[in-house]
């Protein structure tokens, strides 16, 4: 096995989604990916459907959540029937701000970075 690299990805699924994207631009003809955490898992799952690459590399995400569960589901479950898996949730990594948060230290950041 020969490792491609080696990336921190970032804390959320949007910051993960976007790495991805960079890696699979890099690395076009990379044969997998593993990532190590949730967030990584379902940044890195939403990179690889938005390319077109869904079940076409290999992806290994370690940890869970309900939504990858009900997708690992679902996706055992196509296949088991020869059939396409049907969900097509995207992650927009969209934050909402609002007169009640935009003081918020987070928010903030976002607002003037």
């Amino acid at each position: 096995m020969n490792i491609a690299a080696d990336e921190y990805g970032g804390g959320s699924r949007g910051e993960n989604y976007r790495k991805a994207v960079e890696l699979l631009k890099k690395y076009p003809t990379i044969d997998g990916i593993f990532a190590v955490n949730e967030s990584s898992s379902e940044g890195v799952l939403s990179a690889l459907r938005a390319a077109g690459l869904a079940g076409k590399i290999k992806f290994v995400g370690f940890d869970s959540t309900a939504f990858l569960l009900d997708l690992a589901v679902k996706a055992a479950v196509a296949v088991v029937k020869n059939t396409p898996v049907k969900d097509r949730t995207i992650f927009t990594n969209a934050t909402m701000v609002s007169p009640e948060n935009y003081r918020e230290p987070e928010i903030r950041t976002l607002l003037v970075p």
